[in-house]
């Protein structure tokens, strides 16, 4: 499938721009070439919102309004830990300014390549759903989107609207621990549209936020269909892969 060139930029500046000092290396897209960098080194901070950053990006800063102390050893992200180490933590977003993670010595560096997102809809007009197993189909539209992903504490955002569903990205992105990512959808024509999804990627392998459909494909939907949402509501399609970090990646 052939996607805009419009978006497929935005996309891959999404994925090139993520970083700070000490941040996972900037990821790239699937026929380009990414930076590892030194896993244990600290480079040089390109941070959404700066005069070297991307037009159209923004930064979120999750932890303005936190007042919480650190003891040693505790973190939100990786910049409250010492050199070589990473924040291990169990939540993403704004989650990660009320509980906190740990500083451990850093892993080697996860690779997630996001390959397409499908809007979709349950073809079962019953009163149930088992989103692990009915029968679904795609529903092609046109929508505004909000791109938001936290690797490892380093959370940036971008605006995407307009833009037509399904689309096949092909981008990517490092991260050591955990990367969440974020996409809302919304449809101007139909209020009854809109979709929030929040979706957790472990280096275990293990996902969160979503129903996983088969290897490397997970629904997820405001709820996952779960009261209060209808089971009639309307969903994303979330095909991926992981693998170790390669240069190019190669996850076979």
């Amino acid at each position: 499938m052939k996607i805009s060139s419009p978006l497929l930029l935005a996309l891959t500046l999404l994925a090139v721009a993520c970083g700070d000092a000490g941040s996972p290396p900037p990821p790239g897209d699937f026929n380009g070439s990414p930076v590892p960098g030194d896993a244990g080194a600290t480079p040089d901070p390109e941070i959404p919102g700066s005069p070297s950053a991307p037009d159209g990006w923004r930064k979120v800063d999750l932890y303005a309004d936190s007042e919480l102390k650190l003891n040693p050893g505790e973190c939100r992200n990786e910049q409250d830990c010492d050199t070589g180490e990473s924040c291990q933590h169990d939540a993403f977003f704004r989650d990660r300014s009320i509980t906190l993670g740990v500083c451990l010595p850093r892993p080697s560096i996860e690779y997630m390549g996001l390959l397409s997102v499908s809007p979709v809809r349950f073809t079962d007009e019953g009163g149930t759903r088992d989103p692990a197993s009915d029968d679904f189909v795609v529903e092609p539209g046109v929508f505004d989107i909000t791109f938001m992903v936290d690797q490892d504490g380093w959370t940036t955002s971008l605006d995407l609207p307009g833009f037509a569903l399904p689309i096949e990205p092909q981008v990517g992105f490092g991260f050591v621990w955990q990367l969440g990512m974020h996409i809302g959808v919304v449809d101007p024509n139909d209020p009854d549209h809109d979709i929030e999804c929040n979706v957790g990627f472990f280096r275990s392998g293990d996902v969160t936020g979503g129903v996983i459909r088969a290897p490397g494909k997970v629904l997820c939907s405001t709820h996952n269909w779960q009261s209060p949402q209808a089971p009639s509501a309307p969903g994303l399609l979330i095909e991926y892969e992981q693998c170790a970090w390669s240069d190019p990646p190669n996850c076979q």
